[in-house]
């Protein structure tokens, strides 16, 4: 060992090498917090060996010299890979040492691929960068305490061996999350001049008391809806009381499923000590009303938001425990999105995958479970079991539907209905009709509409809506929504509807259909364009929400102009166009619950094959390298770059300036930054901002409808805005209707 430094350091502060921080200090310190995170799912004594490796490589003389200022480069997180091989040589061991390399590997620069043993040190897997020549890091054994590590492998829950890898996968993540976030707190605590960041505590079982006393509110009311809302919250009592699992709750749309979801996790968790709740939803459009409630039952402080809507407010700044909670997931209960959630856990990179340990150990609500997108269906399924095997989570599936998610699963999977009585439940709030009334045109549509009934039309494209509110009569009352709007926009027209419907004005609202799911609006009469089963359901639920109108409708039609032919749309409307006519020849009302289910066997079967397109499972495999013994070759930059949830590659944010606030929070960007922490001020222009395709960005570039706050087109600014209202949102100049990607909500 070259003894040139009498001190090793792993971070510096000022001049003052007195307050620099000794390397065995931050490894003893990440490794005890690695351990404590990974003790929440089993495995703490291997937190423990990776807590402490993963830094070994600042042992290096070169990365030393660093430190004090040298201009060098040198890596170093191959170092404690490569050692996690050295160490670990028990038979049992075989898996354990290269589940440590990976994570140790990639705690900077992101998991990598494992790559082929052919490959050279100049590639970056993994494979390639321990071939890489390293400088003697060996001083690092002086303070090291190797723990001995069980040999999990026999307890790890798997059906088949063709999920093992997948299984395995998901451990090498959850282990390199509590590393990076050990890492992190750690660092952060030693630049507080050793204080430990804040975090918010919660007491469950007074929550609980607060779920019940707004439920006694609810009884008082003494509706049959109430009533019937009551008995699904006391079917989620009853269930709350099975251990850990997995779960399903199929609840009509009304029929207070949110609540009643809430009530099961309070109690689910203090029966089985989980640590926290996670509540997932499909679009950040409709998190905020989920949010409020939530709030309003639980308070503020208690609930964390985090999905690219949500606005940091001033009084949350970057010290607070709700803005460092968004880091890591720190909270008591969580309200995020299917985007968040999934893209984090599918991700390689040490930002999005911070969080993940603190999904271990939680209660997790799939809230409108019918939405998982079908070429990742099997993948996001897979995971969800493996997070209620392996990792002491709970899940629930819920959907006012009900596709039979069993058959993605593995084969013992069990999933536990809740309502076992939704058969019963979808006759008792029953409240709509749904009539096909066929192929139509917008101007028959309109004429259909009863000026003194408060209607609301959803539509299947942004250019259908734009077009069919344009046509209503002036004299109607009438309101317009889509993603051409800002959020910020949609949120103003929304309250302004619902003001309406409190006070019983007839208004006519045309929507795209991110009005479907969560937003509590209750018209008298709903129209449809033709769409899969399950948004027609969704869209029955803002109609008649109460159940105090009699004979309300559903109106299903085919809109002859302005139908994107996109996609999957073509599959859904075929499979539900041949359901709607069944039913109207049948004289059977389309939400007949048989019809509901006749939709999703088709569509199931038909995409089958799709359900994971982007091969996802297949890029997690157990081999032999070339001396015959296992391998984990497990892609994780590539499954990342495959795994796209939502594909926001082809989508340009523009900020629309239509207010003070807007060009307020522009001007505060453009001053000089110096290191300002800006994330506050991005946070608060998302509610200001409108998402096109790359065609339409380019056309507003070209035509000079665009500035930007860089000399790159990272954020641009709508230059022209006359382009925008506040009654339509955007308006791209000279569209090319054939582009397909105009048909987007």
């Amino acid at each position: 060992m070259d003894n040139h430094y009498v001190n090793y350091y792993a971070h510096s502060n000022g001049t003052n090498k007195a307050e620099w921080e000794l390397l065995k200090d931050h490894l003893n310190d990440v490794s005890n917090k690695a351990s404590e995170l990974c003790d929440e799912f089993g495995f703490s004594e291997l937190g423990k060996n990776v807590g402490y490796l993963h830094d070994i490589g600042k042992y290096q003389k070169s990365f030393q010299d660093k430190i004090r200022g040298e201009n060098v480069h040198i890596e170093h997180s191959i170092c404690g890979a490569k050692e996690s091989f050295n160490i670990f040589t028990r038979p049992t061991d075989i898996l354990n040492k290269q589940i440590l390399s990976y994570a140790i590997a990639g705690h900077h620069s992101g998991l990598p691929d494992c790559g082929s043993e052919a490959d050279i040190e100049q590639n970056q897997t993994l494979l390639a960068r321990l071939k890489r020549k390293t400088e003697d890091y060996s001083a690092y054994m002086d303070g090291f305490y190797q723990t001995d590590i069980p040999s999990w492998t026999n307890d790890f829950q798997y059906s088949d061996v063709k999920d093992k890898p997948f299984a395995i996968s998901l451990l090498v993540k959850m282990l390199y999350s509590a590393l990076v976030d050990a890492d992190s707190l750690e660092t952060e605590r030693f630049y507080n001049n050793g204080k430990p960041r804040c975090k918010t505590i919660a007491d469950f079982k007074d929550l609980r008391e607060n779920l019940n006393k707004k439920y006694k509110d609810f009884s008082e009311q003494g509706s049959s809806i109430n009533i019937k809302r009551a008995e699904i919250r006391k079917l989620c009592e009853i269930a709350a009381n099975s251990d850990r699992g997995l779960f399903s709750l199929t609840v009509p749309t009304g029929g207070g499923k949110t609540l009643s979801s809430m009530t099961f996790a309070l109690n689910h968790l203090i029966r089985n000590e989980h640590r926290r709740i996670i509540y997932v939803i499909p679009y950040t459009a409709i998190i905020d009303q989920a949010a409020k409630v939530f709030k309003d039952i639980f308070g503020d402080s208690l609930i964390l938001e985090h999905h690219s809507g949500i606005i940091l407010e001033d009084s949350v700044n970057e010290e607070t425990p709700k803005y460092l909670a968004t880091e890591n997931w720190d909270a008591p209960i969580i309200l995020t999105t299917n985007v968040q959630f999934f893209d984090s856990l599918f991700s390689n990179r040490r930002g999005k995958c911070r969080k993940l340990h603190n999904i271990t150990n939680s209660v997790i609500i799939f809230d409108e479970a019918q939405m998982l997108p079908i070429s990742f269906l099997k993948t996001c399924l897979r995971a969800i079991d493996i997070l209620t095997r392996n990792f002491r989570c709970s899940a629930l599936l819920m959907s006012a539907t009900c596709p039979d998610f069993k058959q993605y699963m593995h084969f013992d999977s069990t999933i536990t209905e809740i309502n076992k009585d939704f058969i019963r439940h979808y006759k008792d709030l029953k409240r709509v009709i749904g009539e096909w009334i066929g192929r139509k045109n917008d101007e028959e549509i309109t004429s259909l509409i009863d000026d003194k009934l408060s209607t609301l039309i959803i539509v299947n494209s942004r250019k259908h809506a734009r077009d069919l509110f344009e046509k209503l009569a002036d004299s109607v009352r009438k309101y317009h929504l889509s993603t051409l709007m800002t959020p910020e926009n949609r949120k103003r027209v929304l309250e302004c509807v619902k003001s309406d419907l409190a006070k019983d004005i007839p208004c006519v609202v045309v929507s795209t259909q991110l009005i479907e799911c969560g937003v509590d609006l209750d018209f008298a009469v709903v129209f449809r364009s033709l769409a899969g089963i399950d948004s027609i359901v969704q869209a029955g639920g803002r109609c008649n929400r109460e159940g105090k109108r009699e004979n309300s409708k559903v109106y299903i039609f085919e809109a002859e102009n302005g139908d994107p032919y996109r996609g999957d749309i073509p599959v859904y409307k075929n499979i539900s166009r041949a359901i709607c006519e069944a039913a109207k020849k049948n004289k059977d009302d389309i939400f007949n619950l048989n019809y509901i289910q006749e939709y999703f066997r088709n569509l199931l079967e038909y995409k089958d094959k799709e359900t994971d397109s982007q091969k996802i499972l297949e890029l997690f495999r157990i081999g032999l390298d070339n001396n015959k013994k296992p391998i984990l070759k497990f892609d994780f930059a590539e499954c990342a770059k495959r795994f796209s949830y939502i594909d926001d590659a082809s989508k340009k944010d523009i900020i629309i300036p239509y207010n003070d606030e807007v060009y307020s929070l522009i001007a505060e960007i453009k001053k000089p930054s110096y290191g300002r922490d800006l994330r506050t001020v991005y946070s608060k222009l998302e509610q200001y901002t409108v998402s096109v395709y790359l065609w339409e960005y380019r056309l507003l570039s070209e035509n000079n409808k665009l500035e930007y706050l860089a000399d790159n087109d990272s954020k641009a600014i709508l230059a022209d805005t006359a382009l925008y209202s506040d009654e339509l949102g955007l308006n791209v100049i000279n569209v090319n209707e054939s582009d397909p990607s105009y048909y987007i909500v």
